[in-house]
């Protein structure tokens, strides 16, 4: 059985760990992608437009539709 001096000491040791795995795990979840991001209605829009609407440039199809959000103008750029 430990003593209880030794028993403090093991367990602020243990503790620490703990702390120091907790920093470490804040840290990781600053990265640019694991913040959360919610897409705005227009970008919603385009995605949504773009998954229904969407044409690649082909032999047979000399022209592509691509639809893109114009956040400052609040608008849909359609790129032929």
């Amino acid at each position: 059985m430990l003593k209880p001096k030794r028993f403090i000491a093991v367990a602020s040791l243990f503790l620490m760990g703990i702390g120091a795995f907790a920093l470490a795990q804040s840290r990781v979840s600053q990265h640019e992608g694991a913040k959360p991001y919610a897409p705005t209605r227009l970008e919603w829009l385009a995605l949504e437009m773009n998954a229904g609407s969407r044409r690649d440039m082909t032999q047979q199809s000399p022209f592509g539709l691509n639809f893109v959000p114009v956040a400052n103008e609040d608008a849909i750029l359609i790129l032929r």
